[in-house]
């Protein structure tokens, strides 16, 4: 009988907490997503630079407007060509907004990181989005090797990816056999 009572105060602690006040719950305690697959396709080019386009479903659970992508200039001059589509349907070129116009994306530089932000409105239920870009001057080339150093899913991501699938293809002259890859990531 105890353990129920102390049960009973537990949860109306819990409950008390939650809705403060006899107010509802804050809308970022009821929403969330996460991303069902990611798939990223990039073909490095002659000339040292790498063509990348990223598929990314994701699931949501509440009110959203806005996702972003974050890639670190690591290894590279810089990000070109920027686009984002969904379902084949091209988003326009915009500033980075607090009004979140639906269908629009911006490209920013952001304490040596470049921020890509796209807006869309949706309550709930899966999307999925292309996110495209070239990385300029990317491959390093030595007298013996050509080094490509890029991280495809990133440590930017707040929620993790459930499926991912990455495939590279390279220019000629990358012959079967003298290629090595190296992948790192959570056990």
């Amino acid at each position: 009988m105890r353990k129920k009572i102390w049960l009973v105060i537990i949860a109306a602690i819990l409950v008390l907490f939650i809705w403060q006040e006899g107010k509802m719950p804050s809308s970022s305690f009821l929403k969330r997503y996460s991303f069902d697959e990611v798939q990223i396709g990039a073909a490095v080019l002659p000339d040292g630079s790498m063509q990348v386009e990223e598929r990314r479903t994701a699931s949501f659970k509440g009110s959203f407007s806005r996702m972003y992508l974050d890639i670190p200039v690591k290894g590279f001059k810089e990000l070109a060509d920027v686009r984002v589509y969904e379902d084949g349907r091209p988003y326009t070129p915009t500033q980075v907004s607090a009004e979140r116009p639906d269908g629009h994306y911006a490209v920013s530089l952001q304490n040596n990181t470049y921020h890509i932000e796209w807006y869309f409105r949706t309550d709930g239920g899966r999307r999925t989005f292309t996110v495209s870009y070239r990385v300029v001057d990317c491959v390093r080339v030595h007298k013996d090797v050509a080094e490509l150093y890029w991280q495809f899913i990133g440590d930017r991501w707040q929620v993790g990816t459930k499926n991912a699938a990455v495939a590279l293809r390279l220019p000629p002259g990358a012959g079967e056999g003298e290629v090595l890859a190296w992948g790192h990531g959570p056990l």
